[in-house]
């Protein structure tokens, strides 16, 4: 009896410890937001409609980046598009609640978006820019133009790439020189630059505010204006 309330007890302890282990293991990956989604599918389905390794990040206020097998970030400029974001949305009364229904994602997650604790990923801010019937430069904060006249809905990720090369060339680097700029590795770029992936939000952002060129012509979503404040 005494062995068998000993494995009993044992038993219990070590099953309270995985279910605890579970909850925080839940709670962090939460909190780094790779959205909402179910353990099983936590690595497959938190970026649905792009390639599985696209956006896969986690930014911290005052923290170094984390990285994954894919990209490395050590930095990122805050206050990309936060002011007006929220400025979008309270001067048509939407609620936080209202927009993470949009975008499939907890309203926690959303929260943390809006306030850049973590970077919300290009395709949840090309479906906020469509809500709002507004370009991502205006979004960006990169002009006061609020849309262009003729708009792509959807982001074109060869397209873009294929954009993102010929920026490159035009202004005479190579993708070491990028890589670097953007403080991350040269595979990244050959990768966005092939369509394999997206580029990265702040990626995206340094590239446009430090060129002047349009983010969303870089995406595809228009042919012109090419560069921006020219």
């Amino acid at each position: 009896y005494i062995s068998f309330y000993m494995t009993s007890f044992y038993y219990l302890k070590f099953h309270n410890l995985l279910s605890s282990m579970k909850f925080y293991f839940i709670f962090i990956c939460d909190f780094i937001s790779y959205d909402m989604v179910s353990l099983p599918s936590l690595h497959t389905n938190y970026n649905s409609g792009y390639t599985k390794s696209q956006e896969k990040y986690s930014y911290f206020i005052g923290f170094k980046i984390y990285k994954n097998n894919y990209e490395k970030i050590n930095a990122v400029k805050l206050n990309m598009y936060m002011d007006r974001l929220r400025e979008l949305r309270n001067n048509r009364n939407i609620t936080q609640a209202t927009l993470s229904s949009l975008l499939e994602i907890h309203e926690y997650v959303y929260g943390q978006y809006e306030r850049e604790y973590v970077i919300i990923p290009l395709k949840h801010l090309n479906t906020l820019s469509n809500y709002f019937n507004v370009s991502l430069d205006y979004i960006f904060e990169f002009t006061n133009t609020i849309n262009y006249e003729y708009t792509n809905t959807e982001i074109n990720c060869l397209l873009s790439g294929q954009r993102l090369k010929e920026f490159r060339k035009d202004n005479k680097l190579s993708q070491v020189k990028l890589a670097t700029l953007l403080n991350t590795v040269q595979p990244v770029i050959a990768n966005y630059e092939n369509g394999k992936h997206l580029i990265a939000t702040p990626f995206l952002y340094q590239i446009c505010k430090k060129y002047s060129i349009s983010a969303d012509y870089l995406l595809g979503k228009i042919d012109s204006p090419k560069y921006l404040n020219k």
